[in-house]
């Protein structure tokens, strides 16, 4: 076998290898999309995926800006209907359905319900995390815009909020935070911060940032791609030249990638001492600015009439974000009381079953970390009690032949979501029944006077307690334990 060919029977297996590993990712979350997995653009940004994180997926997954994850970004874009998962999916997925069947046809969350995307080109000319300023590290910045009257800057602003959304409906996170971020300064300017008028962009820049991260999380949280056909054994030919040759080829195409790899590694001396320091460092500062920019949209919202329901819709947009950016940072007692609150406002509104909904299972897996296995039982059915009333008026109305292609696809994803709802119910009260039954075994905590009768009951000298070597009963040891395996006994 030729060089040539070895190389291309190498190429091949890649991409079934990328192809297998792409169905299986997908369709784990996400079964009704298995007839949209054959399509070629699809399979190619699988292999461009699969290929750019072999070997050092790790250091592609801490960079967000490195071949591997402007691939992955790529390929999301062409799934258009990929799962979404906010921070309690992702802790509990055996529990929880996918996010983006549960915002499908409401526009409460319209930028948490696509899949965000980074365009494979874009490189922001500023730290997106922070709003655009005259300078930037003592520097001018080239982004902001000076010398602008009143009229101009509202004009700007407009621009920069329609370009945010048009990146939005895109995929295009990075362009939209960049844009959402620029509307922001200029509403400061000219509105003041607390102004009504400034929520939306406040609303819109740190939402596109909520997006970013749960990106960004998601991505960090795939498994690690197989090293493929090459690592396995699955080339081996009858034919020892030909094995050989293929060998040869494969290493020379793995030092290819770990020669560019290197090239796009600028990570300084710190970093990669420190690498999960410093990918911590980045999540937390995402996160925290994520939760400063909409805590002021939620200002905003509590200076308003919140009996208008325009703003009682906004009140819960935002305390939806802010729920899900504090199960993200662990603070779920602040998730559960921002989401609750959400719930309440939202219960008044109409078409809004399908948001409370998923805020009840946000809810139901913060009480699941918190050990409230009764609390977790109680949302997970609140959620399931509304997704099933969904699914059976759905049920009537393709039974009437009033529903077309859509009520037949939300029939679906209903039904898939309330059976994954029932299961978690089930995961919920098994696990309560036994963190009951494992309380009840627990033996009585030691009142004051039980330790005194205890330490009366304790010999003075160790010796009247110790059995003589003759009179102890036999203790089998293990042929091996842990602590022998690690002190090398």
């Amino acid at each position: 076998m030729s060089q040539k060919n070895a190389k291309e029977k190498l190429r091949r297996n890649r991409m079934n290898d990328a192809t297998n590993q792409l169905k299986v990712m997908v369709l784990s979350y996400n079964p009704t999309l298995s007839s949209r997995l054959d399509k070629p653009d699809i399979l190619e940004q699988a292999v461009k995926l699969m290929s750019s994180l072999s070997d050092s997926s790790k250091q592609h997954y801490q960079n967000g800006y490195n071949a591997g994850f402007k691939s992955a970004s790529t390929m999301f874009l062409n799934i258009r209907s990929m799962p979404l998962f906010p921070a309690s999916v992702m802790a509990h997925p055996p529990t929880l359905p996918p996010a983006p069947l549960l915002y499908q046809n409401f526009n409460l969350f319209p930028s948490i319900a696509p899949c965000p995307n980074l365009n494979p080109v874009y490189r922001p000319s500023v730290d997106f995390a922070r709003p655009v300023t005259a300078s930037v590290d003592g520097k001018p910045n080239k982004d902001f815009e000076e010398g602008l009257n009143q009229d101009e800057m509202v004009a700007a602003m407009s621009t920069h909020m329609a370009a945010g959304h048009s990146a939005k409906l895109k995929r295009d996170g990075g362009t939209a935070i960049g844009e959402f971020s620029k509307a922001v300064e200029l509403a400061v300017r000219v509105y003041g911060k607390v102004d009504t008028e400034s929520f939306e962009p406040y609303y819109q820049y740190g939402s596109s940032l909520l997006d970013y991260a749960i990106f960004k999380q998601y991505i960090e949280k795939l498994p690690a791609p197989t090293e493929g056909f090459y690592a396995e054994g699955h080339e081996a030919e009858t034919n020892t030249e030909g094995v050989n040759t293929a060998e040869a080829g494969a290493e020379e195409m793995e030092t290819s990638y770990a020669v560019e790899e290197k090239d796009e590694s600028t990570a300084t001396a710190i970093e990669k001492e420190n690498p999960d320091e410093k990918k911590e460092s980045d999540d937390a500062t995402l996160a925290n600015t994520a939760i400063e920019v909409l805590k002021t949209a939620r200002y905003i919202c509590e200076r308003q009439d919140i009996e208008d329901p325009k703003w009682q819709r906004r009140t819960a947009s935002v305390l939806g974000c802010l729920g899900t950016l504090s199960i993200m940072t662990k603070k779920f007692e602040e998730a559960v009381e921002d989401l609750e609150q959400a719930i309440k406002l939202l219960k008044p509104l109409e078409d809004t079953d399908r948001v409370i909904s998923f805020m009840y299972v946000e809810v139901a897996g913060s009480h699941l970390v918190l050990k409230q296995f009764d609390k977790a039982v109680e949302n997970y059915e609140a959620a399931y009690a509304l997704l099933n009333a969904r699914l059976e008026a759905i049920k009537d109305q393709k039974d009437n032949k009033d529903g077309g292609p859509d009520i037949l696809m939300e029939l679906k994803g209903l039904e898939v979501l309330v059976k994954d709802l029932k299961g978690a119910i089930d995961n919920a009260k098994d696990t309560a029944t036994d963190a009951k039954k494992k309380a009840a075994k627990r033996p009585p905590p030691l009142t004051g006077d039980t330790e005194v009768e205890s330490k009366k009951q304790k010999p003075d000298d160790p010796t009247e307690a110790a059995p003589a070597a003759s009179e102890a009963s036999p203790v089998k040891v293990p042929a091996s334990t842990p602590v022998a395996e690690a002190s090398g006994l």
